[in-house]
């Protein structure tokens, strides 16, 4: 999901508690319906590297949470077997290397550390010349 809405990220538009149509709602109802080996976990963010640096509160984990938090709503009781856990709760991917600590706190299932284990990628350019 592009909860930074930053022209240079991919993902749908986030969704607000109350609203019922929008990407992600057509994206699962579509996974739901149309994909039977397909089963919707959760949802991911790669939030904006301001936010991750930012003292404050990420107001990116807070949309991917609110957008969540949404969708489970919309999704409904009597079909929560056919997403997320099975239970009724899809899962959250939030938090990177620079802020897996903060995504942790508000409630991150999954978060991407590479950068953290294994170093930086080499640029495009550098992967050319070696």
């Amino acid at each position: 999901m592009n909860t930074s809405g930053e022209d240079a990220k991919g993902g749908v538009t986030p969704l607000k508690y109350g609203d019922n149509a929008g990407e992600l709602v057509d994206l699962a109802q579509f996974i739901l319906k149309e994909c039977p080996r397909l089963r919707l976990h959760g949802l991911m963010t790669i939030g904006s590297l301001s936010e991750s640096l930012s003292s404050d509160e990420n107001n990116d984990f807070r949309t991917l949470i609110a957008a969540r938090d949404a969708l489970q709503a919309l999704l409904g009781n009597d079909t929560k077997e056919k997403w997320g856990d099975g239970e009724g709760k899809l899962l959250l991917s939030m938090g990177m290397s620079s802020d897996f600590e903060e995504a942790l706190k508000v409630g991150s299932d999954i978060v991407r550390v590479g950068t953290g284990i294994f170093g930086g990628r080499k640029t495009k350019e550098e992967a050319k010349s070696s």
